[in-house]
């Protein structure tokens, strides 16, 4: 009601991109209710109110479109990903679930991609022609991707190795 009515006094049509902050706000703030309801449902809570933000942030009028003399273009959707991505680099400390990282990786490469939907959309087609050359050809370049991809896998197994150490030897308070 308060945005609406700020829409009015202000003489600005009112669009659904001015819910996105509420919206984002409210998946932030359910936090607050894990003590009345069980974790996975407030997530899947926090999860809905982020994509009816994203949703809501899609359409909106040229008006709203922010451009810096030498830096990106500022829309309502590129601000909403990327808000969307701190908020689940939060979420994966909260809920202690690194499923949520890759959620965050997906909302800043879309952010990074353009501040319009059609913009994301054409990008990532021109982004995913044009990154057939990355294929390897020679048996020397797939030896290399291989030991590459080797050592990455490798690293990934360390990093949940220690995060499954750290999650034992985790110190309980005293009470």
């Amino acid at each position: 009601m308060h945005l609406y009515s700020a829409a009015w006094v202000y003489s600005i049509r009112f669009t659904p991109a001015f819910l996105t902050p509420l919206l984002l706000g409210l998946a932030l703030f359910a936090i607050l209710l894990e003590p009345h309801f069980q974790r996975y449902v407030i997530a899947r809570v926090q999860l809905f109110f982020i994509a009816l933000s994203i949703y809501y942030s899609m359409n909106f009028p040229s008006t709203l479109l922010f451009s810096l003399s030498r830096g990106p273009t500022l829309s309502p959707l590129r601000l909403t990903l990327i808000a969307t991505a701190l908020l689940f680099l939060y979420f994966i400390f909260h809920h202690n679930n690194l499923t949520y990282l890759w959620t965050a990786l997906i909302c800043l490469c879309a952010a990074m991609l353009g501040p319009t939907l059609p913009l994301i959309l054409g990008n990532l087609a021109a982004l995913s022609t044009s990154s057939r050359r990355l294929i390897p050809r020679t048996t020397l370049q797939w030896g290399l991707t291989s030991m590459a991809t080797s050592f990455l896998l490798l690293l990934i197994g360390v990093l949940l190795s220690l995060k499954k150490h750290f999650a034992l030897h985790r110190p309980t308070s005293i009470t």
